[in-house]
């Protein structure tokens, strides 16, 4: 077998179509979508990609066309590509539509969250329609649309700078003197460029130096070679970005002819995120000639995230280089927990044995340092991780959905998990929810879901915790799933005892304490013979005398420990659930969460160990104890 594509026919969203329709008798691949789950994206764009085998040859890529958009920043980015593309085709007329489409359409819209979005973009347009103009050596043209900007836009920022720019080209009719004008104006008055330098990611930034560009001198160098090696990519990219500064539009074209980004790896974006700057992160992805390499990414690929921030002579320097396990996905770079610090969102995409382990990351910079912003490690295989708001002022929660599709020739098993960030702290596992197989869940996952819940009692109340633990004493269509041989029935027998002994605690925990003492009784009236019992009373006779949890789960950690018949179960599940030791029975709880990170300098580059938070090992935050986090790289 043969692999008949022409480079990777990779897109988000995408859904796929098989169709002859240029009537050769042969059927096209058509892909639609391409749109990010990411937060700080920024206005998106569908597309349709065209895939054709010519001659029967490997189908490679043989059209983009991007779906009708509504939003006039599109139509600026589009006119803007075609104005910076002029001194090659040696016509800027391409552009003049797509500039007077944006100044006299009345259906295009905002698009993105700034107020004054429409009558920016209007006016930019107009400037910039102006200036195309006479790059085309038409003044007659370029002066009525001065004109006209002040007829109708007088105060805007950029009929301002217009004018500035008017009054020096007028008298000779040079651009080089007349952009100079407006450089100095620009310098004083950032708003300019400001107001279109962020709108999401996956949309180029914009710089002082891009308002009035000498177009002569941007195309005046030759194309930029790619990175032949991993180990240069930062020295290339470095060189790439300190000569198109401010430029990600074109570093975006750049990187994925180079293949060091798709659809589904890597990434390019930029935002405030070392000491106010605007720094510019990228996540080149590199694909190894040879399968016997230690390239963990999908298809023997490796990767790395780098951050290059700019100095006062707005030259770039590397800030951060963390290389991946495998190869990084770029998922978000904004302040996603609203603590008033950005946060730098990946996955680090890890495979083996046919799967594919997104590690996620969640880096915070604050005054100088590096934050890895997990309490504790979050880990899933074959994951898709989005982002969602279901706490209003909390900012986002991270969602990972994934699993096995067959887990040693036995039923699929997938989850879906909540991470969120309470009050700013690091996010935490806060959920955890199993898909049912044929109608049933395992028992053990029941529990593991309670656990979790449990976990979050300090924070979120343990009403959710005791309803879980209930529904795993009772619904009888919860079934064994142990990978060993222990027997059905012995196997739920132990983990009722289990889920008994967590109920009574905690009713304890909630101060509920005739509860917990009804709880501790059933266990004892229902299943007299359950190995927990004995551990059950000897926690609850040490815990009512002074409802101190520690020493009632000190006596807990002994009594398992001269009964392991209490903890073996929980070794029978492989890498689906952790195990849980003697020590890990009877959780003990901060009742109110700390965040307290270990924090490292990011100006150095790091070695791959994870977690990757710098140069030494780092110790995650807890803000609650979990004794259900998983570090298997399993799962």
């Amino acid at each position: 077998f043969k692999n008949w594509m022409k480079d990777n026919a990779t897109m988000p969203s995408a859904t796929v179509t098989l169709a002859d329709q240029d009537n050769d008798g042969r059927q096209e691949i058509y892909l639609h979508g391409g749109q990010i789950n990411s937060v700080a994206a920024g206005p998106q764009r569908t597309r349709t990609e065209t895939w054709v085998s010519v001659d029967g040859a490997p189908y490679r890529l043989m059209a983009i066309a991007y779906d009708p958009s509504v939003c006039m920043y599109h139509w600026i980015i589009d006119a803007n590509q075609f104005f910076r593309s002029g001194p090659n085709d040696r016509s800027f007329m391409p552009a003049l539509p797509y500039y007077q489409y944006v100044i006299d359409s009345q259906t295009l819209k905002a698009c993105w969250t700034r107020p004054n979005e429409i009558d920016e973009l209007r006016s930019f347009a107009r400037f910039r329609l102006a200036l195309a103009y006479a790059y085309n050596q038409d003044p007659d043209k370029a002066q009525q649309v001065v004109k006209k900007a002040n007829a109708t836009q007088p105060d805007a920022l950029y009929t301002q700078c217009l004018n500035v720019w008017w009054d020096s080209y007028k008298p000779t009719h040079s651009i080089t003197e007349s952009c100079s004008a407006v450089n100095n104006f620009v310098t004083t008055h950032p708003e300019t460029w400001q107001m279109l330098t962020d709108y999401g990611y996956t949309n180029p930034t914009f710089g002082p130096e891009d308002v009035c560009p000498d177009l002569t001198k941007v195309y005046a160098g030759a194309p930029a070679a790619c990175p032949l090696s991993f180990a240069e990519q930062t020295d290339v990219l470095l060189h790439f970005l300190n000569a198109h500064p401010s430029d990600l539009q074109s570093l975006g074209q750049y990187v994925r002819t180079c293949r060091l980004a798709s659809p589904t790896l890597g990434g390019v974006g930029a935002t405030q995120f070392i000491s106010g700057s605007l720094s510019v992160i990228i996540a080149p992805i590199y694909h190894a000639v040879s399968e016997d390499t230690n390239a963990l990414g999908p298809d023997h690929s490796q990767g790395r995230m780098l951050v290059f921030t700019p100095n006062a002579n707005n030259h770039y320097t590397v800030t951060l280089n963390i290389p991946a396990e495998g190869a990084p996905l770029l998922l978000a770079a904004e302040d996603l927990n609203k603590d008033g610090k950005t946060d730098l969102v990946w996955a680090d995409q890890v495979c083996s044995d046919g799967n594919c382990v997104a590690k996620l990351h969640v880096l915070s910079y604050d005054e100088g340092n590096l934050v890895e912003w997990l309490a504790d490690p979050a880990q899933m295989p074959n994951a898709e991780i989005t982002f969602d708001d279901r706490t209003p002022g909390s900012g986002q929660e991270i969602i990972m959905s994934g699993g096995y599709n067959h887990f040693r020739d036995r039923l699929p098993v997938h989850w879906q998990e909540l991470w969120e960030s309470v009050k700013g702290a690091p996010y935490h596992l806060a959920s955890i929810a199993y898909n049912p197989v044929d109608g049933t869940t395992c028992l053990r996952f029941k529990l593991r879901e309670a656990n979790v819940a449990m976990a979050n009692g300090p924070e979120a109340g343990w009403g959710s915790a005791i309803a879980l633990y209930k529904e795993a004493i009772s619904n009888n269509t919860l079934r064994p799933c142990a990978l060993d041989d222990t027997p059905g029935g012995q196997e739920i027998t132990l983990l009722r005892g289990f889920a008994r002994f967590r109920l009574a605690q905690t009713y304890a925990y909630s101060d509920d304490l005739p509860a917990a003492q009804s709880a501790v009784d059933a266990l004892a009236n229902d299943m007299p013979d359950n190995p927990y019992v004995g551990l059950t009373q000897k926690w609850w006779n040490s815990y009512k005398a002074d409802h101190n949890m520690d020493f009632a789960c000190q006596a807990v950690t002994t009594y398992a420990s001269a009964h392991p018949q209490t903890y073996n179960i929980f070794s029978s599940y492989a890498d689906l659930v952790p195990a849980l030791g003697a020590s890990d029975i009877c959780p003990v709880y901060q009742m109110t969460a700390a965040a307290n990170p270990t924090r490292i300098t990011g100006t150095e580059t790091v070695t791959p160990t994870l977690p990757i938070t710098g140069t030494e090992t780092v110790t995650p935050t807890t803000p609650v104890t979990s004794t259900e986090t998983i570090t298997n790289s399993g799962d």
